[in-house]
């Protein structure tokens, strides 16, 4: 959490003399402090709005058509586990209920709702309408700034279910292709194509939705700082409003842990590539 830490030094001791605890103290670059400053700036407005007493709902749904060869979160695939999601969408609604009771008796005030999982567009349209409008039918909405559902898997957007949550006031959609090298989708377990994500975001669009980010994971085995340039290219011809970036972290819980031998691992110095071009992208795309 490094711009956290910028914060409460620039609190305590002034921005130029905790600039200069970063570069001199912690040794970090004259690039990256500069960055840290300018992010920190940029973040102010937002944690600004927030109130002592706010809070941010998370609502987990754990299935997901397959599970990803680098996936360590508590999530099953559907095929094993789809015939209890009736079932965990009732119970979730009955715990969203009393979480609600909870937060009230607190006098807590709901910033924002995040539905993420797991793949939460797993669910069929029925079923998020139900979560959807348990939330708004419980919880004090009137403070809510967003309300965003990981609809992660283009191979799970549908039509109905994209106007199920845009008429339930859903404002934020995550539509995450990770890489459009569709060789490597294929390699890490997902069961989508590049064309599918194309397709799913244009129809995203299509029914309103004015806010939707895309997840990118960089140093997937297989891929080159050329992969994730075509990447980016593409990425930049969508015009997503947000784009999240993660770097590969091969974790104890994920099928890759196993598969490593098999596989050429990207360095840390052609990662350092990669994160350059996507940031370079991401200034590109405002």
């Amino acid at each position: 959490r490094p711009i956290k830490l910028l914060r409460k030094l620039t609190a305590e001791m002034g921005q130029s003399k905790a600039e200069e605890y970063f570069l001199n103290s912690l040794h970090v670059s004259q690039e990256k402090t500069a960055l840290s400053v300018r992010t920190m700036q940029h973040e102010q407005p937002i944690l600004a709005a927030s109130k002592p007493e706010s809070f941010s709902l998370y609502i987990s749904i754990p299935f997901c058509p397959t599970r990803c060869a680098y996936c360590s979160f508590v999530a099953q695939s559907t095929e094993k586990t789809g015939k209890l999601i009736p079932q965990y969408v009732d119970l979730l609604c009955k715990e969203l209920e009393y979480t609600a009771e909870v937060a009230k008796a607190c006098n807590l005030r709901l910033e924002t709702v995040y539905m993420g999982g797991g793949t939460p567009t797993t669910l069929n349209a029925q079923q998020l309408g139900q979560i959807i409008d348990t939330v708004n039918k419980n919880f004090d909405m009137n403070t809510c700034r967003e309300f965003t559902v990981e609809a992660g898997r283009p191979d799970t957007i549908t039509a109905d279910k994209l106007q199920a949550m845009k008429e339930r006031g859903i404002t934020r959609i995550s539509i995450n292709p990770q890489t459009l090298n569709d060789e490597v989708l294929n390699l890490i377990g997902r069961d989508h194509t590049t064309q599918q994500t194309l397709d799913a975001f244009h129809l995203a669009r299509a029914h309103g939705f004015d806010n939707i980010n895309m997840d990118l994971i960089l140093g997937l085995p297989g891929e080159d700082a050329a992969d994730v340039r075509n990447t980016m290219e593409e990425i930049m011809k969508l015009a997503p409003d947000n784009v999240t970036v993660h770097t590969l972290a091969v974790k104890r819980a994920s099928r890759l842990r196993e598969e490593l031998a098999q596989h050429d691992m990207t360095t840390a110095e052609a990662l350092e590539e990669m994160l350059d071009i996507s940031a370079e992208y991401a200034e590109r795309m405002g």
